[in-house]
């Protein structure tokens, strides 16, 4: 059986692969599954927790990423992402048992930017581990197909989405992932 083709919306100049990166990653339907607002201020359950842990950390398991400031809404998630390829670790290029001329940083990253970007591998781990985490936990959650990432382009764009994130909470009452 042959799946439609989708077309991309990630911006074709970009690899994804260094740079700063503003993302935002709703849960399937909008349903809260993180926890809830009450007068501005952000609730976290279980799950919620565990995205904040898991955004806190991602540098442990991405080393060449950094979530450099994030918020957790009760649906979605917006972040701030670092990629920066010198920190790299040879050790993630042995997709095999063993390292071999072919398996090294260069070829790795040729395919990684062809493919999808590191923006997409680090969002895809991240997506992972809440979801086997809610799956271990019995938490019935999933997550909406794909993310909306944003290139930021300055500094000034840079202060724009993180004054944006930090008054997130304060804003959902009038929020468009805010639905009854």
């Amino acid at each position: 059986m042959s799946l439609p083709y989708r077309r991309s919306v990630r911006f074709s100049k970009s690899h994804y692969n260094r740079g700063f990166y503003f993302v935002t990653i709703c849960t399937r339907d909008r349903i809260h599954c993180f926890g809830d607002i009450v007068d501005g201020v952000m609730h976290l359950d279980e799950l919620g927790e565990f995205v904040t842990q898991v955004l806190q950390t991602i540098r442990e398991h991405n080393r060449y990423a950094e979530c450099t400031l994030f918020v957790v809404m009760p649906n979605h998630i917006h972040a701030i992402f670092a990629i920066d390829l010198k920190n790299v670790p040879t050790a993630h290029f042995v997709g095999a048992r063993h390292a071999s001329p072919a398996n090294t940083e260069e070829d790795y990253m040729q395919r990684v930017s062809r493919s999808k970007g590191l923006l997409s591998v680090v969002v895809g781990n991240f997506k992972s581990a809440i979801t086997h985490f809610a799956n271990i936990h019995n938490i019935g959650f999933a997550w909406q197909r794909s993310y909306h990432e944003h290139i930021i382009r300055d500094t000034d764009d840079f202060n724009r989405i993180a004054e944006y994130i930090r008054m997130n909470p304060l804003r959902w009452a009038e929020d468009e992932y805010n639905k009854p």
